[in-house]
């Protein structure tokens, strides 16, 4: 839910600033400044989360390790 915000937040500023650089006579720094604005929201975004995968399925390989070990001297 948190990916849709930080998206929505990144086409918002882009759309605001490409309709502000409408209306100027040299529109391009409002449109790069709206293209980096969005770029970093996103790469950022998608940054954290495949972190926190990775993270998380490196909880599970390792819950899975300490079940296995467990089982296997469960009768000894």
């Amino acid at each position: 839910m948190k990916t849709v915000f930080y998206v929505t937040l990144a086409l918002s500023f882009s759309t605001a600033l490409y309709f502000t650089g409408i209306n100027m006579q040299n529109p391009l720094p409002l449109y790069v400044i709206g293209s980096i604005i969005g770029t970093v929201i996103c790469l950022w975004t998608f940054s954290r989360n495949s972190k926190k995968a990775a993270q998380r399925k490196y909880r599970e390989r390792m819950f899975q390790q300490h079940m296995r070990m467990t089982l296997r001297n469960q009768w000894h």
